[in-house]
């Protein structure tokens, strides 16, 4: 016998299709539960149905061969008009079930049990978890209760699947903005430069140095959306692009090399990290090569024995001034580039790390580290890509003095780059 369709048949479909669980893959929290389902109850077959508008189809199945079946075979469409417990202990003695196609004939369903899936917020049903056996038979009511159990598990799985997708779907918007955000106001920086008289050396190379150092938080946010989980970031890549992007319009006398030790980061450390590398590689090449002097300069990276990462960015030009650079009235040194390595160090943990003369000549940089801090519980990728950029702002803000931002709406050594620096864009 065909069911009567549901007293709200179309608030439940749409409710139905805005999960959107039908012909979705099969998932193992789901074929966990019919495997409970048939454990506990002891049958061969156990299904977790949805109910469409012509169709039943199985988000999982076991000891069914069938992936769906029209509504003249579903019994779960008579389960789901009403809220408990839908048990038919003989097929073939129900008036509803005796001329069901799958309650006919050899090993055909003798009994049927089933739970509707309540939606809670509407109290409307999706589908059901159901048990089957080719015998008649009763279910017990601890049995009766693990059922009803798992049709709550499985309606909390399905809302635990929406609310993923919508924090994904939420990402990949954060993502944009903050794309968009990062680019207008490169965009606007690039005009000031272009407006600026060509006398006001100071102002320009300030502006093309705010417009890098954007570039650097650009480049952790694109690390952050594609390392899966929005909450590591893998060290050698991300800074092998920040190296790169840094040393992009450098001219072909300086050269570049990179040997960095698999290490990953989270989001703070690796916007201090980056910040740093491109501080020290964007000085080298306005001071360190004075003349067209051919120089290299050099990013590593390797454990040390206390289980810290040890990062070390130098060069081989001409070293560090004799005169030291003039200090504000509050004691640090008046370059806005200066400022922040120190306030960059602050934050790594590293407060008496400082640039100095690297073996053989040069400057050098080592800042020791903890690899991978603790993860924040429960934080969605989205979350985690905001909290990266806009730490990046907020460093480089208390760094300059101001705030320029808020919320934006195991060991191998793996070589990451070696070449002209012009060429590594």
């Amino acid at each position: 016998m065909l069911a009567d369709e549901h007293p709200l048949q179309g608030d439940r479909l749409d409710l139905l299709e805005a999960y959107g669980i039908l012909d979705t893959e099969p998932e193992e929290e789901f074929d966990s539960i019919t495997r409970i389902a048939a454990a506990v109850c002891k049958v061969p077959t156990a299904l977790i149905s949805f109910v469409s508008h012509d169709r039943q189809w199985f988000k999982s199945r076991l000891g069914c061969a069938l992936e769906e079946t029209g509504l003249e075979s579903s019994i779960c469409s008579h389960a789901i008009l009403g809220t408990e417990l839908f048990e038919v202990q003989d097929t073939q003695a129900d008036a509803r079930t005796v001329d069901n196609p799958l309650c006919q004939g050899e090993d055909a369903f003798r009994f049927y049990a089933g739970v509707p899936i309540v939606d809670p917020g509407t109290g409307l049903p999706l589908g059901s978890v159901c048990v089957l056996d080719t015998r008649p038979r009763e279910l017990t009511e601890m049995q009766k209760q693990v059922l009803g159990d798992l049709a709550l598990q499985a309606m909390r799985l399905i809302t635990l699947r929406n609310s993923v997708q919508q924090q994904e779907m939420a990402a990949r918007e954060t993502d944009h903005r903050i794309k968009n955000s990062l680019q207008s106001v490169a965009s606007h920086i690039r005009l000031q430069v272009r407006m600026l008289p060509k006398e006001n050396v100071v102002a320009r190379e300030a502006l093309q140095a705010t417009e890098q150092r954007l570039k650097a938080i650009a480049t952790l946010h694109e690390a952050l959306c594609y390392s899966g989980t929005g909450e590591e970031v893998d060290l050698p890549v991300y800074l092998g692009r920040i190296l790169r992007l840094s040393l992009s319009e450098a001219p072909m006398n300086i050269r570049h090399k990179a040997d960095l030790a698999a290490c990953k980061v989270d989001p703070r450390t690796a916007a201090a990290l980056g910040t740093l590398v491109n501080e020290m590689a964007v000085n080298a090449v306005r001071h360190a090569f004075p003349g067209g002097q051919e120089g290299t300069i050099c990013l590593t990276g390797h454990y040390l024995p206390d289980g810290h990462y040890e990062l070390t960015c130098s060069d081989d030009g001409i070293g560090l001034p004799e005169t030291p650079e003039p200090v504000g009235a509050n004691g640090r040194p008046r370059g806005l580039g200066h400022a922040i390595i120190e306030s960059m160090l602050q934050q790594l943990g590293a407060p008496h790390a400082a640039p100095g003369t690297a073996p053989g000549g040069g400057t050098s940089l080592s800042v020791p580290f903890r690899p991978t801090g603790p993860r924040q519980p429960g934080r969605t990728a989205g979350e985690a890509v905001k909290a990266g950029a806009a730490a990046a702002l907020a460093s480089l803000g208390a760094a300059a003095g101001a705030p320029l931002g808020g919320e934006l709406g195991a060991g191998t050594s793996l070589p990451i780059g070696d070449g002209r620096a012009d060429s590594a864009a």
